[in-house]
């Protein structure tokens, strides 16, 4: 494991560029980067991607919102979700569906929502 000064900014950027890349972040990927870079245990992981996603979906002008997308062509298959569902156990684990942080309009969206 690494140091890292500031892990708040640290994920935050991570987040920024895998979103900048490809349109979307699992809540899981959060938390598999703060465990590959951090010795964290699991609660301490989740709160700080929490507060993390938390702050990229409050920052003024976000353009980011929390949606269900399916595995593994990460199509939207909710429509958003609100910022309580990152209290939600389920909402950090991978699987089909799985909770992520996306830029608006930039995943295709399942035809029945």
């Amino acid at each position: 494991m690494t140091s890292v000064t500031d892990p708040d900014a640290w994920l935050r950027a991570e987040l920024l560029e895998a979103l900048e890349a490809v349109g979307y972040v699992g809540l899981y990927d959060a938390v598999w980067r703060i465990n590959a870079r951090l010795a964290l245990d699991a609660g301490e992981a989740r709160a700080l991607a929490g507060r993390v996603v938390r702050d990229l979906l409050a920052s003024p002008g976000s353009d980011v919102e929390l949606r269900l997308l399916s595995w593994p062509d990460g199509v939207a298959v909710s429509g958003e979700r609100p910022v309580s569902a990152l209290a939600e156990e389920e909402s950090w684990l991978d699987g089909d569906p799985y909770l992520a942080v996306i830029v608006h309009g930039a995943v295709p969206v399942a035809d029945d929502l």
